[in-house]
Parts: structure tokens; C-alpha cells; sequence
């Protein structure tokens, strides 16, 4: 896919990214153009910076000149209790591919500094019509089923 081929030209900032703050990355989740940086937050829930592909129609000529990605931070928090999904959203900012390669670096950066400023009171709340309680036998399944690295923010 031609998606495939532009990551695999700015992937190098991004995995030396995940390395430094020990995310997990997955690729193409669900077949999307987009990768994730997922984590556990200490403080509760799951982090995610997604690094989105946005199409830009191009002709042979200008060929992927004008590919861009847009950088955003999710916070979710599961309730189990409850079944519920609490989650706030944040665009931070977009890039150019086969522009300097240090602005998705700086993207990144600027990701996990909102995510460090972000609080319970940020969420918001959406059912997402889960039965997790028919997934999970007890909160303890459910929580030990994420299975991303925790880190301290």
C-alpha cells in the first residue's frame, strides 16, 4: 500500500521515539494508515498517540510530495463497573513527509508533555456499549488484559 511505503521513511524518528519512552507500537491496527504508540498511564487508563496518514491526491510528477500525518494524544479510562469509557481527545499538530524529519520528533514530544498535563477531570464520558463483565470474569481479568508497558506520567 502506498501508505506503507511513506512510514517506512519517517519511521526512524518514531521508533527511536518509542524506545526512549518504552511504548509499545502497533502498525496499521485494523489495516488503518496509522500507527500507534500505546502505554498504561500510572495515574490510570490507556495512552495513545496515533501518527495518522492524511491522503493527499497527487499526480505522477508530484508524487507523494504532499503526504501528510497528523499527531494525536487519547487518553481512555475504563470503567468496569460501570462499562463505561471515559476519553479526551487532543490534535497536536500535523507534518509534511519529505519535509525535516525533526518536526515529527517534536510532535511527539509535544504529545506526551499534554498527556503528562492531563487529568482525570479532562475526561469525558462515553458508553461504549461493552458488556465487558461477558468478556472478563472479574475486574482483575479485565484490567491484567492490557497488556501495553506502564509508565510514570
Amino acid at each position: 500500500m502506498e501508505y506503507e511505503k511513506v512510514f517506512e521513511i519517517i519511521s526512524s524518528p518514531i521508533e527511536m521515539f518509542v524506545k526512549q519512552y518504552k511504548l509499545l507500537i502497533e502498525k496499521y491496527r485494523c489495516d488503518a494508515p496509522s500507527w500507534l504508540l500505546c502505554f498504561k498511564r500510572k495515574k490510570g487508563g490507556v495512552g495513545y498517540i496515533y501518527i495518522n496518514y492524511l491522503y493527499q491526491p497527487h499526480d505522477e510528477q508530484n508524487s507523494c510530495r504532499d503526504v501528510q500525518f497528523e499527531v494525536v494524544v487519547v487518553w481512555t479510562v475504563d470503567d468496569y463497573d460501570t462499562e463505561t469509557r471515559h476519553s479526551v481527545r487532543k490534535r497536536i499538530g500535523i507534518f509534511k513527509y519529505r519535509r525535516d524529519l525533526s518536526k515529527i520528533t517534536d510532535l511527539l514530544h509535544q504529545s506526551m508533555d499534554v498527556i503528562k498535563k492531563l487529568r482525570h477531570k479532562d475526561l469525558e464520558e462515553h458508553s461504549i456499549g461493552m458488556n465487558w463483565k461477558s468478556y472478563y470474569k472479574t475486574k482483575e481479568d479485565f484490567l491484567q488484559s492490557i497488556s501495553y508497558p506502564e509508565i510514570d506520567i
